[in-house]
């Protein structure tokens, strides 16, 4: 009897624990990515005060936006992700209100500043169609001012797995004379299920400094 019950809990303990284990398993939805989206990227995705990458940017992410976004800034360079997530190569920009700068010194000279961004985007070397947001009030937390994002959302697959470059090159023809247009370019992995970059969970760290395709 003590054999058959020891057995018996075994069994059902296995069992919890691959339930458990199914049921952490999650991947990046459409529905993720347009969130991070049209919510503005998580934490500083944005670059504040004309382009200036912030310094902790990369500590600021949480979540699922290790996973889903994938960001021109230098801090994204060599990261992992999974083939089986959707996908959100972009940026955002935010623009407050300055008194000190004419161009800025109002919220609607801002606001009219902040609507004149376009961008480019190339993943290895072919053009994307790039989608962008209304320009939108930021939180007011933040700052009184505007934002706005360009993007491009890729399916589960879409990204093939390997190895990808990514450039992207934000413009404002009127704000580019006083701090010049960006333009970076970024290389990344995207992994084959199974592999780590698939079982990122809530907290965990960006994967880098692996070979493409992750390990087990």
């Amino acid at each position: 009897m003590t054999s058959s019950n020891a057995k018996r809990r075994l069994a059902l303990a296995a069992v919890a624990l691959f339930a458990g284990a199914a049921a952490a398993q999650q991947y990046v939805t459409r529905s993720d990515v347009e969130a991070f989206f049209n919510a503005r990227f998580t934490g500083a995705a944005a670059i504040q005060n004309h382009k200036v990458e912030p310094p902790d940017a990369a500590v600021l992410e949480s979540g699922l936006s290790v996973r889903a976004n994938i960001r021109p800034f230098n801090f994204f360079n060599g990261r992992h992700y999974c083939v089986d997530d959707f996908h959100l190569l972009g940026i955002a920009d935010d623009e407050i209100v300055d008194p000190t700068f004419p161009l800025e010194a109002t919220l609607q000279s801002t606001y009219d500043a902040t609507a004149q961004y376009t961008s480019q985007m190339w993943l290895d070397g072919a053009a994307l169609a790039v989608e962008s947001t209304p320009v939108k009030r930021l939180n007011p937390a933040v700052g009184q001012g505007w934002w706005i994002a360009f993007g491009k959302i890729a399916a589960p697959g879409e990204l093939a797995a390997g190895f990808h470059e990514f450039r992207l090159v934000l413009s404002n023809p009127v704000l580019d004379p006083f701090s010049g247009s960006f333009d970076n370019t970024i290389g990344f992995c995207v992994d084959p299920s199974g592999s780590p970059a698939c079982r990122l969970q809530e907290d965990d760290k960006p994967i880098v400094g692996l070979p493409c395709g992750g390990g087990s």
